[in-house]
């Protein structure tokens, strides 16, 4: 979740010049707009030329660059200069001021005045055709709609190549079974574009395994939708880790990128019984069937999507199941 809306210049140019049909100001009523994820099938820029074994290793690369965290950014009222990623992702251009305009699902045009944006002039990397925003600094998206949909947005986890619903403002208010809640703290200086929550700990059917890092750090790991993989504190993620392997009772097989710490054979974890892995954080217990907690890396390898890191940790629910998630920040 970067801190600054980033969107090239050309897309901007393409966006804006769209049929204008009198956009409404975006208002606390809430509005919703479809997103495609980058992986889906449905994105005009999946490619069909990368192999799952290939795209399992970006995504391992990917989230381990993440969690070693973003470098900072420039930022005046002329010129922006960013690096991304540690792996040299960048954009460099100028701040701008235009109109946004948001096509929602209702069929109305929704219409935010006097944007403030990165144009990028000189992008490289793995930045796409620009980031959107969502977290709590004062140039990101939410920030600037603000008090219009009072600081609140929601987003589904889609299942595999399906589309989903960035939601706004009432449009995102949930109730009914399911729904549970857990504090989000958000620290102050650089730390602005991340959204953290307290991970008490995990549970393997009736094996809990406690989070350290609990007792002595409230708000111990960010919730990311950038990041593929679950990155977890290594005492932690080893705890679990052997929980899992005692449960699951496969032989285990090396992945030959060495990427990935738990595989099994695809085949044979097909066939295990259903488990639960639920995640404990404050006041709100998530509970996850394998297919959420594991994925498929190669046709014949299945491994745990989570790594161990002794830097930012980052917890993301992968939806490759068909289950019904939801994530809504309450700012």
């Amino acid at each position: 979740m970067g801190h600054v809306v980033r969107i090239s210049c050309l897309v901007l140019i393409i966006f804006c010049s769209l049929p204008f049909q009198s956009p409404t100001e975006a208002r606390i009523g809430g509005f919703t707009i479809e997103i495609i994820p980058r992986h889906s099938k449905l994105s005009p820029f999946y490619n069909h030329s990368v192999t799952l074994r290939d795209r399992s290793r970006s995504d391992a690369f990917r989230s381990i660059a993440r969690a070693k965290r973003f470098h900072s950014s420039s930022l005046d009222t002329k010129y922006i200069e960013s690096t991304i990623f540690p792996d040299g992702s960048y954009t460099n251009g100028v701040l701008a001021v235009d109109i946004f305009i948001f096509d929602s699902t209702d069929g109305q045009r929704v219409a935010l005045t006097n944007a403030m944006f990165g144009c990028g002039h000189n992008n490289g990397g793995n930045l796409g055709s620009g980031l959107v925003g969502l977290g709590a600094g004062p140039l990101s998206l939410i920030s600037q709609l603000g008090r219009n949909i009072d600081y609140r947005f929601s987003y589904c986890l889609p299942v595999t190549n399906s589309a989903s619903k960035l939601k706004f403002g009432g449009d995102a208010i949930l109730s009914g079974p399911g729904v549970v809640s857990t504090p989000l703290t958000i620290y102050s200086s650089d730390t602005l574009y991340h959204y953290y929550l307290t991970l008490e700990g995990a549970s393997v059917g009736n094996k809990k395994i406690v989070n350290s890092q609990t007792a002595s750090n409230e708000g111990n790991i960010i919730i990311d939708s950038g990041t593929t993989l679950t990155m977890l504190e290594s005492s932690f993620y080893n705890d679990l880790e052997a929980v899992l392997r005692e449960t699951i009772s496969l032989e285990t097989i090396r992945d030959p990128d060495g990427n990935y710490h738990l595989c099994y054979d695809q085949r044979s974890f097909s066939n295990i019984p259903e488990m639960t892995v639920v995640f404990h954080f404050n006041g709100a217990d998530v509970p996850l069937k394998k297919l959420n907690v594991f994925r498929p890396i190669s046709t014949d390898l299945t491994c745990l999507a989570m790594l161990p890191t002794k830097v930012l940790r980052i917890w993301f629910l992968q939806a490759s199941s068909p289950i019904r998630s939801l994530l809504v920040i309450l700012a």
